[in-house]
């Protein structure tokens, strides 16, 4: 896939917000919502900006070091796991504009 089809791809699923009926979970006694990124109650197109911003930092060098907080850190990284793989990927940002 060329990196026109995946800008495309990118911009689709920024334009496209949806809500996700979230799911909490404890861990280590703090409370969040699965897919919810920014932990701020709600489910929407700016959580899966921030799982395509981490994703993009995680997979091009460049935009690493030009964003480095774009990489999601603890909690952000349990909430943005929507498939509960272990890996935030597309398949999570599509899983989370299902619901």
């Amino acid at each position: 896939m060329n990196i026109t089809k995946k800008i495309l791809i990118l911009i689709l699923i920024i334009v496209l917000s949806f809500s996700i009926t979230p799911k909490n979970v404890l861990s280590a006694n703090i409370t969040y919502k699965i897919g919810d990124i920014n932990s701020d109650g709600v489910i929407d197109s700016r959580d899966t900006l921030r799982m395509l911003e981490h994703i993009a930092a995680t997979t091009i060098p460049k935009i690493k070091k030009a964003h480095p907080d774009w990489i999601l850190k603890d909690n952000q990284l349990k909430a943005g796991d929507v498939n509960e793989d272990g890996v935030i990927d597309s398949r999570d940002t599509l899983r989370e504009l299902e619901y």
